[in-house]
């Protein structure tokens, strides 16, 4: 997505590369908090969220609630 990422025993560190990568895709493995946890992402960048859906488990307004604050989202 644009990040590079070092993982040590003691730590996590996520910094900016410098790109956005495009064409990014989101796999949720019919987990509707992984929908969720990602969709703010599209608002940086133009993101595909597979299976979207799933967020009807817990939340069926969710992605018409993303739409009023301007998130543009592609549903696979």
């Amino acid at each position: 997505m644009g990040a590079i990422i070092s993982i040590t025993n003691d730590s996590l560190e996520l910094r900016f590369s410098g790109v956005i990568n495009q064409n990014i895709s989101i796999d949720t493995y019919n987990d509707h908090r992984m929908a969720m946890a990602f969709a703010p992402l599209g608002i940086k960048v133009p993101i595909v969220i597979n299976n979207s859906e799933v967020v009807s488990k817990s939340y069926p307004g969710f992605w018409e609630d993303f739409k009023s604050i301007d998130f543009q989202y592609d549903m696979n």
